[in-house]
């Protein structure tokens, strides 16, 4: 909740997850910031996930900003470690790709995926103070 409160200048709505929902489309964002000329979405990750789990949050975060939903996801984190983990793993040369099945279940296909610099601008990765 604090994090969307530091962003609330000038924004025209706040969405939080349940309206967000995607259903089958994969991960929806904590929360999505509507702003005059854009839209953020917010992730808060306050415990590390396990990788399957965070990249699969990548790919659907990257689809969402890619078909417009939202400019781009930023991930906030209280701990300055995990943030650069995250970071670090966002923008890593090779990705797995992380698919579900049918049961929601994910599973890591036998090919990668190379993200390249020029899509980093899509995510950001941000320390904040906690409550």
């Amino acid at each position: 909740q604090r994090c969307v409160i530091r962003r609330l200048d000038n924004s025209l709505s706040i969405s939080p997850e349940w309206i967000n929902a995607t259903g089958s489309k994969g991960k929806s964002p904590d929360a999505i910031i509507e702003y005059p000329d854009h839209k953020l979405a917010l992730e808060v990750e306050l415990s590390h996930k396990n990788n399957l789990r965070i990249y699969y949050n990548f790919f659907c975060h990257l689809r969402n900003a890619k078909s417009g939903l939202y400019e781009k996801a930023i991930y906030v984190f209280t701990n300055q470690t995990l943030r650069d983990l995250y970071e670090s793993k966002f923008r890593a040369d090779e990705w797995p790709v992380v698919v579900a099945d049918e049961k929601q279940r994910l599973k890591a296909r036998d090919d990668v995926f190379r993200l390249g610099k020029d899509n980093w601008h899509l995510m950001e990765f941000v320390v904040e103070e906690g409550y």
